[in-house]
């Protein structure tokens, strides 16, 4: 995470980069035992990384990306967001994906790179723009999503 604009102090950001890192940790876990041709591993790895990405991208979408959304704030990148949450649970919860090993390292590379953009532009620009009263109701919301 960058660390320009303080907002790694805010708890509820710590919690999502925390669940970013989790999520870089499978995603290194998946493509690791494709490179090793391991299906069995991969699946469980995939399985595992799309439970996780679906309790982060809920807590997400619940708590930051809405309040962004209701403070007009953002409002086509938040909806590209929330877009590339959906096909990222499309493509994590089918179970053949793995069968498909080019598919699934397309979508990975392209779940870093959103979680990158998130942690460097998103999560700084909501810093600056969201009220303390936002936060509060972010941080309520995402809660129910937390570890």
């Amino acid at each position: 995470m960058c660390s320009y604009c303080g907002c790694e102090a805010e708890t509820v950001m710590k919690a999502l980069t925390d669940q970013h890192q989790g999520i870089e940790a499978l995603t290194r876990q998946v493509a690791g035992a494709l490179d090793s041709e391991d299906i069995a591993e991969a699946a469980s790895a995939t399985a595992k990384l799309g439970a996780l990405f679906d309790r982060h991208g809920r807590a997400e979408e619940q708590g930051l990306l809405r309040q962004l959304l209701l403070a007009g704030e953002a409002v086509e990148e938040v909806e590209r967001l929330l877009s590339e949450h959906e096909k990222f649970r499309a493509g994590l919860f089918d179970p053949t994906v793995v069968s498909r090993p080019d598919e699934l390292r397309l979508l990975l590379r392209a779940l870093l790179d959103h979680a990158e953009l998130e942690e460097t532009d998103l999560f700084p620009y909501a810093w600056q723009v969201l009220s303390g009263e936002s936060w509060d109701l972010v941080e309520e919301a995402t809660l129910g999503y937390s570890d």
